[in-house]
């Protein structure tokens, strides 16, 4: 199931794309800023997996619709502002619940989060507090899911080149190059970076299972017990990890070579090598 909230044109070109390499899917309109969205989207769902004669069931659930702030404290009015918070954080909160009957043991949440909650950003408050949430929401579920197997995710991107940032970002070559400064990889995301990392995931657990018993055991009492049940849900796979860099991968902030011999890191790293090919 391909969502789009307006451009029509865009999710049919995906679900094309999709077809073309050998997958099955279709398009549907929502938008999710109305009360009843999540309704509208399963329903919808429903109906298209009938169509197709398959169940209504699903393995992975991505939430990335969102839209930013015009700008900050004092500019963003409450109809503005109610909308946002709409889109950005009541429609996943909805869309995952009322999926819950819908998705299978061992599925998969992963919600497009931003690097905005990292950094202070007056210019895009409402937008930076919706995300923040939404990290909230990926750890309080990764925890409620567990027992069922399912993984919940945030990925947190910088500035990516995608068609809404065209005008400021793509089109201007001064922007483009200030921005592509901030990254070690000189250069802006790309929407594949991000549809990479959550493609990686699923493949590379049996890795991130291992790394979550070598921190438990090597942590010797240092990290709370509280902390290390969801460190596969919560490891950082930076675009070092598609480098095979292990030295730049984190867990909450602190580098690997924290918990971690030489051995071990390079063992986690070539496993999720391994699990990329």
């Amino acid at each position: 199931m391909v969502h789009c909230g307006q451009d029509v044109a865009a999710a049919e070109q995906t679900v094309k794309e999709i077809t073309r390499s050998g997958g099955a899917a279709f398009a549907i309109q929502a938008e999710l800023s109305q009360p009843d969205a999540a309704d509208q989207l399963w329903a919808a769902f429903d109906a298209g997996q009938q169509a197709r004669g398959a169940e209504p069931r699903l393995d992975v659930l991505v939430n990335n619709a969102a839209i930013p702030s015009s700008g900050g404290l004092g500019s963003v009015a409450l109809d503005e502002f109610d909308r946002i918070f709409a889109v950005n954080v009541r429609a996943p909160y909805f869309i995952v619940q009322q999926g819950m009957d819908r998705i299978r043991d061992g599925g998969r949440i992963i919600n497009i989060s931003s690097g905005v909650t990292r950094i202070a950003l007056p210019s895009n408050l409402a937008y930076s507090m919706t995300k923040g949430a939404l990290n909230v929401l990926s750890m309080t579920l990764a925890k409620d899911l567990g027992p069922r197997g399912i993984t919940v995710n945030s990925v947190a991107p910088g500035i990516v080149d995608v068609d809404s940032n065209a005008d400021w970002l793509r089109n201007n070559p001064e922007e483009l190059a200030r921005w592509a400064s901030y990254s070690t990889f000189n250069r802006v995301g790309q929407p594949a970076d991000i549809a990479y990392l959550c493609g990686l995931g699923p493949a590379a657990l049996p890795a991130l299972d291992m790394l979550a018993a070598k921190i438990k055991a090597n942590a010797k009492g240092w990290l709370p017990e509280s902390s290390v049940y969801d460190c596969r849900q919560s490891l950082e796979l930076r675009h070092a990890a598609r480098m095979g860099d292990w030295r730049a991968w984190t867990f909450r902030g602190y580098r690997l070579n924290q918990y971690l011999d030489d051995r071990d890191a390079r063992a986690l790293a070539a496993g999720v090598r391994q699990s990329m090919v």
